[in-house]
């Protein structure tokens, strides 16, 4: 900035981070209770939240019960799945309740759920709530989704399954309940053994499958290395509040997060001398 002087600041970071400070409130206690899922969010909540003079306790999974005492009634977050929070006793679920826990249930056991995008799809669930001019507009922005445990039940389902087995490179298989990118199989990156073996040993029965759709990828320069890179965009989001644009993430795989992960950013100017302060898209 004190080399471009004329130039113009503008972040709605800091907007997000006001409104993560907001829904905290006036509590001097924060506490995580996070799962042994990989990830990188933790971090952040403590550094954010203890700079602002609040206490952050990570709580593991196996940690939670044995410590209802210490985070009852105060201010939690939940980073738990879905297998964590079905281990607990009812009385554990009700202080969670009662606590008014950031992150509810609702998130992990429906939208977190890649189920969910399933429903998407069946007639008898968006006819309650959408218009038919509203379910066509879904549908023709989602991709279709299976549930590969109602195979016995679903002959659509079946049909795509047996589709599947045998052209691998057409479909992408997920993990209903993981995320970040763990167990995601595409066909076009599993060979027909490990492809195969994951129908014949029944381990698609905790997955969605899904068609793949083939990415256009994008000629780039990283610290001196060139890729062709997927990019994907991300929405800067808290509830129903948008913070515009985050991060886009490269990545030379066509499944993000398997082998190498980048980060990129937007920055409009039309002074090349900024040129010399990254690599360019």
């Amino acid at each position: 900035m004190k080399k471009f002087p004329d130039s113009k600041r503008n972040s709605r970071y800091e907007e997000l981070i006001n409104c993560m400070l907001e829904i905290t409130g006036d509590s001097k206690n924060i506490f995580v209770l996070k799962s042994a899922d990989r990830t990188s969010a933790i971090g952040f909540y403590k550094k954010l939240y203890e700079f602002y003079g609040k206490t952050v306790t990570v709580l593991e999974a196996e940690e939670v019960e044995k410590n209802v005492s210490s985070w009852n009634g105060n201010f939690l977050i939940s980073a738990l799945n879905q297998k964590d929070i079905l281990s607990f006793s009812m009385d554990t679920i009700k202080a969670m309740i009662d606590s008014r826990m950031y992150n509810d249930f609702r998130t992990v056991f429906l939208v977190h759920d890649k189920r969910f995008m399933r429903l998407w799809f069946k007639d008898d669930f968006t006819g309650r709530f959408l218009t038919d001019e509203e379910t066509d507009f879904i549908r023709k922005h989602a991709i279709e989704t299976y549930v590969c445990a109602e195979s016995a039940t679903d002959s659509e389902t079946a049909r795509a399954m047996n589709d599947a087995y045998l052209h691998k490179e057409k479909y992408i298989l997920k993990h209903h309940r993981l995320g970040k990118s763990e167990k995601v199989y595409a066909g076009v990156l599993s060979s027909d053994e490990e492809w195969k073996a994951l129908f014949d040993s029944g381990a698609v029965n905790e997955m969605i499958m899904q068609p793949f759709l083939k990415q256009k990828t994008f000629p780039v320069v990283w610290e001196g290395k060139t890729f062709d890179d997927y990019i994907c965009g991300m929405m800067l989001c808290v509830d129903d509040r948008y913070f515009d644009s985050g991060m886009f993430r490269a990545s030379s795989c066509p499944v993000t997060n398997k082998t190498d992960d980048r980060k990129a950013c937007a920055v409009a100017s039309d002074c090349r001398e900024l040129y010399d302060y990254g690599d360019l898209l």
